[in-house]
C-alpha cells in the first residue's frame, strides 16, 4: 500500500492527546491518526448498514400490510 502526505489542522489538545497515545501505545502519530479514521469510519459504515435495514425493514411491513382499503 502507497501511504500519501495529506495535512489538516489540528488544536494543540487534540494533537498532545494523539502524541500521548501514540508514545504509550509505541505507534507513531500518522499510525494513531490512521487507526482512529479507519474505526471511525467503520463505525459510520455499520450505523449507516443498520439504518438501511431498518428502512428495509419498515418498507417490508408497509409492502405486507398492503394499501388500506377502507
Amino acid at each position: 500500500m502507497v501511504l500519501k502526505n495529506t495535512s489538516f489542522k489540528l488544536d494543540d489538545v487534540l494533537l498532545y492527546q494523539i502524541d500521548t497515545y501514540a508514545v504509550k501505545h509505541r505507534m507513531t502519530r500518522s499510525e494513531v491518526i490512521r487507526l482512529a479514521l479507519q474505526r471511525f469510519l467503520e463505525e459510520e459504515s455499520e450505523k449507516n448498514l443498520e439504518e438501511e435495514i431498518k428502512n428495509d425493514e419498515i418498507l417490508q411491513i408497509k409492502v405486507e400490510k398492503g394499501p388500506k382499503l377502507f
